[in-house]
């Protein structure tokens, strides 16, 4: 029997599909897309059809009068590879005009692209309100077993729809594991942790060899590689492009943070202003991307080095900020009187919560307090990382627990 997780975002486009009938599914390269996508089209059985537009024969069942999107009513149709056919949108768009005019059914379109910013560009221009958006992340600490409903063996109390297969049977996936491998699929369930550095080796060297001269004319696939190491080595820290990038580097930030891979932490401010002056933190998002760029192959070799704090900080902010579902705000907060806050999610204006994350040892210092009086904070945790919650320090499930009740209380 294999093991499962709940890719959370499965039950969301079922729900956006029911209710909207066209879905655009984007995300980093190789982050599992076409994979959630055929599990979703699995459900429906015979009344779903899964399409690659890359295919010639697939383009020719899809286009002509006689076309599948034509020929829609009823079926749950998946179009993979969208960003190298335009023309699709367009088909798209119409049939779901004409069918409005007519009056009559249409069926429900689930569009992916592999690269999130061509085909959410495109949605975007010929879709328009037309369609719902939604960006699928690496996997994170709530999809893993352990987290939602308990385990037996290998098989969940309950069952869980919209899962797709994360690891063998009687193998469990540890928050160690997917915090040194990260979440990208191809990593994390690698056979061993050497087989999974390479993966990400070959990834990084794959997405750099990608042509980026549309950004900067002088951009190489070595300076985008080293745009990434330059990220790595400043994790967690106030980040000012001009001095940390070379010129042809600086549209590198724009790019990949739309992509997925980069974030750009703003600074909490009551003047809104003040947090598009003042200069963001950096992080890669995805820690098993970042082990790599600073060559730690091993849980071992990363607890040795003192990068094993920014780590663990952005590991958990990631995750945090994916507990929060889109309801809050991400900021990190800091004052020159050392008052200090490793992540502000402002829900709104009366409900923000700080956090501040440590080591095992660490301790908290009276600036978390200053910090947290000042944005207004009505949730203070201190994440950890140990086995249990405790009264003054929380384990990352428990308060990424405790911000997910935030976000259904709104």
């Amino acid at each position: 029997m294999t093991m499962i997780v709940d890719r959370s975002l499965g039950r969301e486009l079922k729900e956006a599909l029911r209710h909207h009938g066209c879905v655009v599914l984007v995300g980093p390269y190789e982050v599992g897309k076409s994979q959630l996508a055929r599990h979703l089209a699995s459900e429906f059985g015979a009344n779903s059809i899964y399409l690659r537009a890359g295919s010639s024969r697939d383009r020719q069942r899809i286009e002509g009068d006689n076309g599948l999107v034509r020929n829609s009513a009823g079926k749950l149709i998946v179009i993979d590879e969208m960003q190298d056919f335009d023309s699709g949108f367009d088909l798209v768009r119409t049939e779901i005009e004409n069918a409005h005019i007519q009056q009559r059914d249409v069926g429900q379109f689930l569009l992916l692209g592999s690269g999130s910013l061509e085909t959410g560009k495109l949605a975007a221009i010929k879709l328009g309100t037309k369609a719902l958006t939604f960006h699928l992340s690496p996997i994170d600490v709530t999809e893993l077993p352990g987290h939602g409903p308990p385990i037996v063996g290998d098989t969940r109390i309950e069952d869980v729809p919209n899962t797709v297969p994360i690891a063998p049977a009687n193998d469990r996936v540890s928050l160690d594991t997917l915090w040194m491998r990260g979440g990208f699929p191809g990593s994390l369930l690698a056979s061993n942790e050497k087989d999974s550095f390479e993966w990400r080796r070959r990834y990084l060297s794959a997405i750099t060899a990608r042509g980026y001269e549309r950004l900067h004319t002088a951009l190489s696939p070595s300076s985008v590689y080293n745009f990434f190491e330059r990220v790595a080595v400043a994790q967690g820290q106030t980040f000012n492009v001009n001095n940390k990038l070379l010129p042809e580097q600086r549209p590198c930030l724009d790019h990949f943070e739309d992509l997925g891979l980069v974030r750009r932490l703003k600074p909490w401010f009551s003047n809104q202003t003040k947090r598009l002056e003042k200069d963001p933190k950096i992080y890669m998002r995805d820690s098993g991307l970042l082990h790599c760029l600073l060559n730690f192959a091993t849980y071992d070799e990363l607890r040795a080095n003192s990068a094993f704090g920014h780590s663990w900080e952005g590991f958990c902010i990631e995750n945090l900020i994916a507990a929060s579902k889109g309801y809050a705000r991400p900021f990190f907060y800091r004052a020159d009187d050392d008052a200090e806050i490793d992540l502000v999610l402002e829900f709104s204006k009366s409900r923000i919560c700080a956090i501040e994350i440590k080591g095992k040892t660490s301790k908290v210092t009276s600036g978390f307090a200053r910090g947290s009086r000042v944005v207004g904070a009505c949730c203070h945790i201190v994440v950890r990382p140990i086995p249990e919650s405790t009264d003054r320090s929380t384990t990352l499930r428990d308060a990424m627990r405790t911000v997910q009740s935030m976000a259904q209380q709104l």
